[in-house]
């Protein structure tokens, strides 16, 4: 059987147990944090950076991970006489990550041709955020050890997009505001009207697909798109992706098994790279496509 490193960033989301049973390794994004500088994932967990963002004087600063510490990560894999290296990041279209990881490709291979017979680096760009590509990294990974040819392996990843959609919706629209994502007068109607925004990921970015007025209507309409897309797919798998609001991410599970009578295969911790423009208070859904990949992990 071939020998794999998956390799990611925490942008992924993927849980420490899933990191340490597939063996996946995850690189933490640079961050700054009024004026200090830590590593998601590594210097606080994803629970301890809600409160972290909460006390921020200003709004914290992330960078990408440089091609250099993919270098690194590249070198390391070889000298363990890895075969294939699968590196998977988060969408060029919200980073740097994947041009970096690229350019440590093209540089690894100049420094080490003789490499080029024995070693693969499969560089994906995912198009998503959190667990959208990360659980694509957990099935990968399952396909890997059940010896499944390599081809199919990196077809797979690379139509991450395909597999399902996410919606979700926030509860506080300050983060969004001081992040620029909408302004400070869309912020200030919304608040004073109760409206709450749906978002999906559309090629490769998060937009803004209609807006609810209220909490509760919020998590009913996610509900109902879940809903149409299990009842139009017959596939009835999905995840919840949540920020520290424990009401909210039960009171949208309640108001799915009450339409579909389906429970969560999981529910997921969102981490800086959604909050920081969405506030700790989200919750979201992953929805079946109707054109959705026979190998989806949901």
């Amino acid at each position: 059987m071939s020998s794999y490193r998956f390799i990611t960033d925490s942008a992924s989301d993927i849980p420490d147990e899933a990191l340490a049973q597939y063996d996946i390794t995850m690189l933490g994004i640079p961050m700054t944090i009024d004026g200090q500088s830590y590593r998601e994932r590594e210097d606080f967990t994803t629970q301890e950076f809600y409160q972290i963002l909460r006390q921020a004087k200003e709004l914290p600063v992330t960078s990408h991970i440089t091609h250099l510490e993919f270098y690194e990560q590249y070198q390391k894999a070889r000298q363990q006489g890895v075969e294939h290296i699968v590196v998977v990041t988060i969408t060029s279209k919200g980073s740097n990550m994947y041009n970096a990881a690229c350019m440590a490709k093209d540089y690894f291979f100049q420094e080490n041709p003789q490499c080029r017979d024995t070693l693969t680096i499969d560089v994906i760009d995912s198009q998503a955020y959190t667990m959208v590509y990360g659980t694509a990294i957990i099935e990968a990974a399952k396909m890997a050890r059940a010896g499944r040819p390599h081809e199919e392996i990196v077809d797979y990843l690379s139509h991450i997009p395909e597999h399902f959609d996410i919606y979700f919706t926030i509860f506080n629209l300050e983060y969004a505001k001081r992040s620029g994502r909408i302004s400070f007068a869309a912020a200030f109607v919304g608040e004073l009207l109760g409206l709450r925004p749906i978002m999906t990921l559309r090629d490769g970015q998060v937009t803004l697909t209609e807006k609810v007025r209220g909490d509760r209507a919020a998590l009913t309409h996610l509900a109902e798109l879940y809903a149409t897309g299990a009842a139009a797919t017959g596939k009835q798998g999905y995840f919840i992706v949540r920020g520290d609001n424990d009401l909210m991410a039960k009171e949208l599970i309640e108001a799915i098994e009450a339409q579909t009578g389906h429970a969560p295969d999981a529910v997921y911790n969102i981490g800086a790279c959604i909050t920081l423009n969405a506030g700790p208070a989200v919750v979201g859904v992953t929805v079946p496509k109707p054109d959705c990949r026979q190998n989806t992990p949901l």
